[in-house]
């Protein structure tokens, strides 16, 4: 017998209820959307996001030889920090400006691309969306990294055979 899984349903019923939402809310959906992508707010928040994890990652988990690592290595720790930041911060802000010009022109009277057709703009949403879904995931990944970092076990080596030779020895020694 299977086993629910609890987090995937509470994932399932969060989505549902969005789109519950968004569908009979929809002129204040898109209106919410449109004041966020105006007004930079997704901009700001994703480059203060990249900032602080990338820059706090690569301090505190890059030196204990992580597994993930910078998107930028030149040998160089600041330079590799600087230049991760910037290209996470460009494809971000490049992506946030795409999509807000494609979303306005689609849907409200606004032109920002003067020889796009619908098909373009659709396809203008869609990589905006893969590029801020890329950013997001590795920003993710990267903060899980320094929020829970994995415990590796020590294996038994001839250090640890040793330690307790001394100790069966001073044990021995003591009590003779």
């Amino acid at each position: 017998m299977r086993k629910f899984d609890f987090s995937s349903g509470i994932s399932i019923i969060f989505v549902a209820a969005l789109a519950t939402v968004a569908y009979f809310y929809q002129d204040i959906a898109m209106g919410t959307v449109r004041l966020i992508l105006e007004k930079g707010y997704l901009k700001i928040f994703l480059n203060m996001a990249i900032g602080i994890i990338v820059f706090t990652h690569s301090l505190k988990v890059q030196s204990q030889n992580s597994s993930r690592s910078l998107l930028v290595k030149s040998g160089f720790l600041p330079i590799d920090i600087s230049l991760t930041i910037g290209t996470y911060m460009a494809v971000s802000t490049t992506a946030c400006s795409l999509l807000e010009g494609a979303f306005l022109q689609q849907f409200y009277d606004v032109t920002y691309f003067l020889k796009f057709d619908q098909l373009d703009i659709y396809v203008l949403i869609g990589v905006s969306a893969l590029l801020l879904w890329y950013v997001a995931l590795h920003i993710y990944q990267l903060g899980v990294e320094l929020l829970f970092p994995v415990v590796t076990p020590e294996l038994s080596s001839e250090v640890m055979h040793n330690k307790s030779r001394q100790q069966d020895a001073s044990k021995a020694g003591a009590s003779a």
